[in-house]
């Protein structure tokens, strides 16, 4: 009885905490506006790497038409893109974004977006600011095939 007592209570104080959150409120922003998304040049310029950042925009294009979203492009290299994210200039980077970025301690990665173009096992990811897990969980569960 005990336990289940403290399970409901549980469950009572977790409905009504608004979580995953997100500090700069990147979702709710997006929402509705403007979803700003940089795309690594580089990785648009390699033929072997071409489909999949046409595959990656395409379904940026489609997340977006789901939240309401206008998506607006930047073509930069990785490290300005990684940049202006992490100072949370930017919503969104695709192209060229893989499990083992060295910036993987400064930015948040999505779960795989697609298998890496080139390299065997590797798998494509979408980075997103840090702290932004509300808009993290909504970037997964579009690329798994939820709703956002």
């Amino acid at each position: 009885m005990a336990i289940r007592a403290g399970a409901a209570l549980a469950a009572a104080l977790l409905a009504g905490c608004d979580l995953p959150r997100d500090p700069e409120g990147t979702y709710d922003r997006v929402r509705g506006g403007t979803l700003r998304v940089g795309i690594v040049a580089a990785d648009e310029a390699q033929p072997e790497h071409a489909s999949a950042a046409r595959e990656d925009r395409a379904a940026v294009e489609r997340f977006a038409q789901e939240l309401g979203a206008s998506p607006v492009w930047m073509h930069a290299s990785a490290e300005a893109l990684f940049l202006a994210l992490e100072r949370h200039e930017l919503d969104l980077v695709i192209g060229g974004v893989y499990g083992d970025t060295p910036w993987r301690g400064r930015i948040a990665l999505s779960k795989p977006a697609g298998p890496h173009p080139a390299e065997r096992g590797a798998e494509r990811r979408f980075a997103i600011p840090p702290g932004e897990n509300k808009w993290l969980l909504a970037i997964n569960r579009f690329l798994k095939g939820g709703a956002s």
